[in-house]
């Protein structure tokens, strides 16, 4: 803790864990409001000394099942999302949504039961240790494969080269591959998101642009395998895991393009 000049444990505690809400009431009628594209249900939440401070207008959580907080599994039921707070009736009033379809908005409220926890990751941290986790469980795996592992650098000097458009180098054999790691994340988590970052087209005729324009010139949000090998997709705790599949990092080196899931554990 010396490292963050007087943190307290407690600190680190509201930072890194999500804060668990218990459902006051939840109404399960799924309905679109007019000029809305997503169904929803409605719930509320009660405003406490140690909620107000997150429970704003726009505020997005998960649902989570109430035995989680005593030790239970963790597992995403829904999405829940502040609607409007009511300050006199000490409530926040909230949506239940999926992003998806109605029958799957259906098919998650017929899982509560009225002991669920709205989790809010407050400081928005969660979500970076979770991806941290992620490629930490990943480098394990790798090595205990026989590869060796390099973490790209998060920038680059300009003067260093062009930027890494991948999170690691994996080496085996004298074969490196490229590898990006990737989260099944957004309101419809049935897909993972393979996005990579926009650059700005350089000025002037392309013919004229030089060889590092060219290689840093990136005009899509979707990856490509010219900088990238290999896609390794975490689905820890996604409902549709089982259909996700379950393939670790390959012990031969790979030669072709493939999308590894890597479960944490």
């Amino acid at each position: 803790m010396r490292r963050y000049g007087g943190a307290t444990p407690t600190g680190f505690v509201d930072v890194l864990c999500p804060l668990l809400i218990p459902l006051h009431s939840f109404d399960p009628t799924i309905i679109k409001l007019p000029g809305q594209s997503h169904w929803r249900a409605s719930f509320t939440v009660e405003l406490t000394e140690e909620t107000q401070g997150v429970l704003v207008r726009g505020r997005t959580g998960k649902f989570v099942p109430g035995e989680f907080a005593n030790g239970g599994l963790w597992r995403e039921i829904a999405k829940g999302r502040i609607v409007d707070v009511d300050e006199r009736a000490t409530l926040a009033h909230g949506e239940i949504y999926t992003g998806g379809t109605k029958s799957d908005l259906a098919n998650a409220i017929s899982q509560f039961r009225g002991t669920e926890l709205l989790e809010i990751d407050q400081f928005g941290a969660a979500a970076k240790v979770l991806s941290g986790l992620a490629e930490f469980e990943l480098v394990r795996i790798a090595e205990a494969a026989g590869y060796t592992v390099r973490r790209m650098p998060e920038d680059m000097a300009r003067h260093l080269g062009s930027y890494r458009n991948y999170d690691f180098e994996f080496t085996k054999n004298a074969v490196t591959k490229k590898v990006e790691v990737k989260s099944i994340w957004g309101t419809n988590t049935r897909f993972a998101r393979l996005i990579h970052s926009l650059t700005t087209r350089p000025h002037g005729d392309p013919s004229n642009w030089t060889e590092e324009q060219r290689r840093n010139y990136y005009p899509t949000s979707s990856c490509k395998f010219s900088t990238q090998d290999i896609f390794a997709v975490s689905v820890k705790g996604h409902p549709n895991f089982p259909r996700c599949g379950h393939r670790k990092v390959p012990t031969q080196p790979v030669m072709s393009h493939v999308v590894a899931s890597v479960p944490l554990r």
